[in-house]
């Protein structure tokens, strides 16, 4: 004679698994065992608790990988410091704050600044000039044919040395620094071909560069 058939296996299941906590009877427990493996997302099976894993040393997982990962970095030799910093930061990489700050001159003080902005263009394209013919002139020949009273033209220029040394010596080295750069660009293949460009009079603005020892007790002197 055949033996029985088993008993469901509903019936079977005694108390509440430590594996699912939380689960009101047996039934849900059966869905779950019973439910296909893409059912996480369809709405039937939404209101089932979640199955719990057993429990795991994830702490001491995440402890371990974090010992094993200094020890990697710890291992790799840190960079050597740059031997140039960045315009604007300085050796412990501390940036320099700058201000901007909108001036309102009179009449008298726009005039000073347009002189001193033409003289500074003046200054620039002589030097421009000046490098185009001497390519490889160092930023000392540049100053003396352009800056120093020596190496300008003989003629009346009482209009060009009332301007302060300083503001046009930064003139020559704002070509000078042009040409490096672009020389160095296509040394470096970033473009093809580098030309120095003079300074139209009739641009839409003009810059010049002022120096600290330029203001004396807070008045610029030009």
């Amino acid at each position: 004679m055949a033996d029985p058939p088993p008993p469901p296996w509903i019936g079977s299941v005694a108390p509440e698994s430590v594996l699912w906590p939380g689960v009101e009877g047996t039934q849900q427990a059966a869905e779950w065992h019973n439910a296909p493996i893409n059912t996480w997302f369809l709405p039937k099976y939404a209101f089932l608790p979640h199955p719990v894993v057993p429990d795991e040393d994830i702490g001491g997982m995440l402890t371990e990988l974090s010992a094993t990962l200094r020890q990697r970095l710890d291992a790799v030799p840190p960079p050597p410091p740059p031997r140039r910093t960045r315009p604007g930061e300085r050796q412990n990489n501390s940036r320099l704050k700058t201000y901007r700050t909108r001036l309102r001159p009179n009449t008298q003080q726009k005039e000073a600044l347009r002189k001193t902005a033409g003289i500074f263009r003046w200054t620039y394209n002589r030097a421009v000039a000046y490098l185009k013919a001497h390519p490889n002139a160092s930023l000392t020949d540049v100053r003396e044919h352009s800056v120093t009273e020596d190496g300008l033209p003989l003629m009346n220029l009482s209009w060009v040395t009332p301007v302060p040394y300083s503001i046009r010596e930064q003139a020559c080295l704002e070509a000078h620094t042009a040409l490096q750069n672009g020389l160095a660009d296509v040394r470096d293949g970033k473009i093809p071909h580098f030309e120095l460009k003079f300074r139209k009079k009739r641009a839409l603005f003009s810059s010049f560069r002022i120096r600290t020892r330029d203001w004396v007790g807070g008045c610029l002197k030009i």
